[in-house]
């Protein structure tokens, strides 16, 4: 793994335009910025897509998303995972 001065301009430019910024509060509150919309939702499990091969996926009890806008999202429960994965 590339250490934070091993970036150039060129990654450092790259990484903004690509990446997700998340945060996860004591287990109850899952904060997302950066996602392109919502794939899927039930209780136990919340999709958002981060790019078309890429998903986010809040894996929990009782989840609800709470706030959703184009870019932002923010889901409540009893949250025990938090996953990014590959899709094809």
């Amino acid at each position: 793994m590339k250490e934070l001065m091993d970036f150039n301009e060129k990654d450092l430019n790259m990484a903004a335009l690509t990446t997700f910024r998340c945060c996860l509060i004591g287990g109850y509150a899952f904060v997302l910025e950066g996602h392109k919309g919502l794939k899927s939702f039930d209780a136990q499990k919340i999709q958002f897509k981060q790019n078309k091969n890429r998903l986010i996926s809040v894996i929990g009890l009782n989840l609800t998303i709470k706030q959703l806008t184009k870019s932002y999202a923010l889901v409540l429960g009893e949250i025990t995972g938090v996953n990014y994965e590959t899709v094809n």
